[in-house]
């Protein structure tokens, strides 16, 4: 009867400390926390670790020189998480062989809704081991695991490669999420240590990888988009200007080559082109070569195309500013781009008027630089409607135009002028010319006798 009792006991659940002890031989500690445990640093850790939100990030990067006290940062962490019922335990790159036995035991281990932490010190060590071991991680609905990778930085590029590798081979996108999140913290290390010529470069290569298949339900692209974004504004201009302008180039081009229908992507291009814009005309000021502008004003000119296909009504006056400014560095060398770009801005403008009431002087540019461009093209009765809109706002300024304004009117006027003589429009000019004289603006129409030659 007795024997027969032993053979119905129930099986014993196995506790944390023989999960422990199974994923890394150990017993668990029992010291005391430290005084390192009240450092920002730990506690934003333990933040990280306690959150219930299924897009948490899975992985954390933690880079530094040798001796900045990463792997004492894994101990304490470890020791807390073991305070507070967590199966938690530090590999190097000696426990290559435990990766494996970890990624077996991890579904069982959550079965028993147990959460796991594993900080990984000098992972760069544990080459295909480890990225072959964070590709088989189990997902946020099977339980909570965290890892945490301690880099030196100058070798922390090796893990990221590791991980584009595996990317590579994964249709559903759920190691990309890795990759991104990892090239994340990548950024954010170099921008801690003021290191802002790397975090450029880190942060284009994450922006490419954005271009990669993600899972339906992942916000990363968008994260990646935001801390782009947040690298820019912290880059010191004019020092890192160019830095600046290829990640905006690299943000748009990515943006554009995901599905039209993609939030991120249309949020993603809007911000873009006005980036670009902005750091265009601080290089226009700065002596930016030739071939860098009009690199831009392309770029400019491909995410005007895609927001009116797939997001107009993300477009506002600064993509119009911006449109206008890429027409003006590419009239020279492509009319039909230009004035394409310039139309955009035009009806972009009046639709703008229309919702909002802006007003007329908003226009000048872009209507200036409109006629002007189909003067150049040789279509004169198309480049007389803008300039005719143009001119009457600019003579509304009286005596009070400015030396700027004052230049666009008397090319205004001698476009027009150029434009009534070769379509025989005489009594247009005349009409014109009596207008000039009544707004009391001086300077406007030459004086009897003398001739002026259209354009700048």
């Amino acid at each position: 009867m007795g024997a027969y009792a032993q053979q119905r006991q129930p099986p014993v659940t196995p506790s944390g400390a023989d999960f422990t002890r199974r994923l890394f031989g150990t017993e668990p500690s029992r010291r005391t926390i430290s005084r390192f445990a009240e450092r920002p640093e730990l506690e934003h850790l333990l933040a990280w670790a306690a959150d219930d939100d299924p897009a948490a990030p899975v992985i954390k990067l933690i880079l530094g020189e040798s001796g900045s006290g990463k792997t004492r940062l894994a101990a304490e962490l470890t020791a807390r998480l073991r305070a507070l019922g967590w199966i938690a335990g530090v590999l190097t790159a000696d426990d290559a062989g435990r990766l494996a036995v970890i990624a077996e035991a991890l579904p069982e281990i959550l079965g028993y809704r147990h959460r796991v932490f594993i900080a990984i010190d000098d992972p760069e060590g544990l080459g295909d081991e480890l990225t072959v071991f964070l590709s088989q991680l189990p997902g946020p609905e099977q339980g909570v695991v965290r890892v945490l990778l301690l880099a030196q930085l100058g070798q922390a590029g090796q893990v990221i490669r590791g991980l584009r590798v595996h990317a590579d081979a994964d249709p559903a996108g759920k190691n990309t999420e890795l990759l991104l999140q990892a090239g994340m913290a990548y950024v954010s290390a170099y921008q801690a240590l003021g290191r802002h010529a790397e975090a450029a470069q880190a942060m284009i290569e994450v922006l490419a990888d954005c271009r990669r298949p993600l899972p339906d339900e992942s916000g990363e692209r968008l994260n990646c988009i935001a801390m782009a974004v947040e690298v820019m504004d912290q880059l010191p201009r004019p020092a890192f200007l160019d830095e600046s302008l290829q990640i905006a180039l690299e943000m748009s081009r990515t943006c554009r080559e995901l599905p039209g229908d993609l939030p991120e992507s249309q949020a993603g291009v809007a911000a873009a082109v006005r980036l670009i814009a902005r750091f265009l005309r601080e290089g226009i000021g700065s002596g930016l070569p030739d071939d860098e502008k009009k690199t831009a004003a392309r770029e400019i000119s491909a995410g005007a195309r895609f927001l009116a296909d797939h997001a107009p009504v993300l477009l506002d006056s600064k993509h119009a500013e911006a449109f206008t400014l890429a027409a003006t560095i590419l009239a020279a060398s492509d009319v039909d781009q230009a004035l394409d770009l310039n139309t955009q801005a035009i009806e972009l403008r009046q639709q703008l008027a229309a919702d909002h009431g802006d007003g007329p002087e908003q226009d000048l540019g872009i209507l200036t630089l409109q006629g002007l461009i189909l003067f150049g093209k040789g279509q004169y009765p198309a480049a007389v409607e803008p300039l005719e809109q143009a001119l009457p706002i600019l003579l509304a300024f009286g005596q009070d135009i400015t030396p700027d304004q004052a230049q666009l009117l008397q090319m205004t006027y001698s476009l027009l002028s150029e434009a009534y003589r070769i379509l025989n429009r005489d009594t247009a000019m005349r009409a014109m010319t009596d207008t000039v004289n009544a707004s009391g603006v001086p300077g406007v129409v030459p004086e009897q006798g003398s001739s002026e030659s259209p354009g700048p």
